[in-house]
């Protein structure tokens, strides 16, 4: 039985880490490999995570001339491009609520 996508908050979140929210329905039981969820990379999780990859370049890109302004500026375009390429690995890899929580604030 195929539950429908919802999208939305709900579903985007869902769709990133594959954590069931309340109701989910898990995968059949004939999955091979052994775990009730999806284990693989879905195309949300590569369009979030190019994205953030994507964020982190342009503002590793302006740092140089950010710290001509200021060097806390500079520092924290530093800060921030590393911060984004992180979540873009933790995407990818470990997906969790904590993660989607950490690109959404």
């Amino acid at each position: 039985m195929q539950t429908a996508r919802v999208w939305g908050i709900g579903g985007l979140v869902m769709a990133i880490t594959s954590d069931p929210l309340e109701g989910a329905t898990p995968a059949p039981s004939g999955s091979s490999s052994g775990s009730i969820w999806p284990t693989t990379i879905g195309w949300v999780q590569w369009a979030v995570a190019a994205l953030l990859v994507g964020a982190g370049a342009v503002h590793l890109a302006l740092a140089p001339s950010h710290f001509g302004e200021a060097t806390a500026e500079g520092i924290g375009f530093l800060v921030v491009a590393w911060l984004q390429i992180g979540l873009a690995v933790a995407v990818l890899l470990k997906p969790s609520r904590a993660v989607v929580a950490a690109i959404v604030t």
